[in-house]
């Protein structure tokens, strides 16, 4: 069985659908479906976070935000601007 460094973080939580929704897509566009998502992820725990203060969300949020940047960053070495 294959030991990641880190806790690995499912589909679910950082995208807010399962794993298998990507399952049909070209690499190019899950990854901007996945910074699609992550963005509108974003945008409803950080209202969460600011209209009922729900701090315990601030983790996903910043792990959404993470996910984000990474896969901007793999979208950016798909089209060689890195």
């Amino acid at each position: 069985m294959l030991e990641c460094a880190k806790p690995f973080k499912k589909s679910e939580y950082l995208y807010g659908k399962p794993g298998s929704y990507f399952k049909n897509m070209i690499y190019r566009e899950a990854v901007i479906e996945k910074i699609r998502l992550g963005k509108a992820l974003r945008n409803e725990l950080s209202k969460e976070v600011f209209d009922n203060g729900k701090h315990e969300l601030n983790t996903r949020l910043n792990d959404v935000i993470k996910a984000i940047v990474f896969n901007e960053m793999l979208l950016k070495e798909l089209d060689e601007k890195i």
